[in-house]
């Protein structure tokens, strides 16, 4: 073959090399410097994000009976592989496995547990050479909710189902609206009845009455030698924001503006106010409520007040007054969620509306 030939045959049978580049760009861009890297610290250093459902920090249910909550822990470098032991205070610990970087079990709030906030610790401990790390969360268990009632006040004993008791007399002027008993002892006189609209019964000088105001005087003299939380005496309550416990004037106590009540999510929470003497609202003025795990409730709110309560006109009150001598309400006052209880004195009404719902 001469040389010619030779080159021919080498053109003809030479084969063109495969091109690689895309898939080196393809790998590339997959394979950069800063990933590699957030995935080797992820590895070694992870870090885990813990979640209840319902939402941590919000109130999972009324323990009255069982409430299934899920609890979830996600690691950061989506490792598969290891575990997240899940602890809660008071419970045993729940260990999981760790699937494409979360770990994730239903967890069972007994029923009848105590209201309160519960912390979520979880621990992943990793498998194939990734580390370890810890995260944590809470969740507020609601208590015994269905149980709470502004009616059922076992704390009033017989007193309960009434909304207004009077002892001298009780007299009442307008349109007032009564939700629950009306009753007076010692005294007999109940005026004004014939414009009362009441969904509860008149007592007027019986034992019903007798024995419920032998209960708000119990009541009283209990709420009289509580522990005090905090001296507000000189305080105006309005613009004030407390939460449960019992607050002492020694004089008198003044509400111009808004009090706001804070339950903390406690279904069990108790409001206390010793008043030496008087118990005066401004017109206009109210007391609300937050973060009350109830709906349109505000229970366990007692006025214990050493001689007369007046509210101003259009006062917005909530809770129980029991007043060693009168109550009045002025034009349009209101109280829900509580009662009218003089121990000595007249309860007077004008237009209002009082509800022990």
């Amino acid at each position: 073959m001469n040389l010619l030939s030779l080159f021919s045959f080498a053109k003809a049978t030479r084969r063109t090399p495969p091109t690689f580049r895309p898939t080196l760009e393809i790998l590339e861009a997959r394979t950069t410097p800063s990933l590699i890297a957030s995935q080797i610290l992820g590895h070694l250093f992870p870090t885990s994000t813990v979640a209840v459902v319902p939402p941590a920090g919000g109130l999972v249910g009324d323990s009255t009976g069982p409430q299934t909550i899920t609890l979830t822990d996600t690691i950061s470098g989506a490792p598969t592989g290891g575990t997240v032991t899940f602890t809660i205070a008071g419970f045993a610990p729940i260990t999981v496995p760790v699937v494409h970087g979360v770990a994730a079990t239903p967890f069972t709030i007994p029923a009848n547990t105590p209201p309160g906030t519960f912390a979520v610790v979880a621990v992943f401990s990793g498998g194939g050479g990734s580390g370890s790390s810890t995260g944590s969360t809470t969740f507020i268990a609601m208590g015994t909710v269905a149980t709470v009632s502004c009616q059922n006040d076992p704390f009033l004993g017989t007193a309960a189902p009434f909304a207004v008791l009077g002892s001298s007399a009780v007299t009442n002027t307008g349109a007032t609206t009564i939700v629950g008993n009306v009753g007076i002892y010692p005294g007999t006189s109940i005026t004004g009845e014939s414009s009362i609209s009441i969904t509860g019964t008149y007592h007027q000088t019986d034992a019903v009455a007798e024995q419920a105001r032998n209960d708000v005087i119990t009541a009283y003299n209990a709420l009289a030698g509580d522990a005090v939380t905090d001296n507000l005496t000189g305080h105006n309550l309005g613009g004030l924001t407390l939460t449960p416990g019992v607050y002492k004037f020694a004089s008198s106590a003044q509400l111009t503006g808004t009090l706001i009540l804070n339950y903390e999510g406690n279904p069990n929470a108790v409001f206390v106010f010793q008043i030496g003497t008087t118990l005066t609202t401004a017109s206009g003025s109210k007391v609300t409520v937050e973060n009350d795990p109830f709906t349109g409730m505000a229970p366990n709110v007692y006025w214990q007040v050493g001689s007369s309560a007046t509210l101003g006109t259009t006062t917005l009150f909530i809770g129980n007054i029991l007043a060693d001598q009168s109550i009045t309400l002025d034009t349009g006052a209101q109280i829900h969620c509580g009662r009218a209880l003089a121990i000595h004195g007249a309860v007077s009404l004008d237009n209002n509306t009082v509800s022990n719902l």
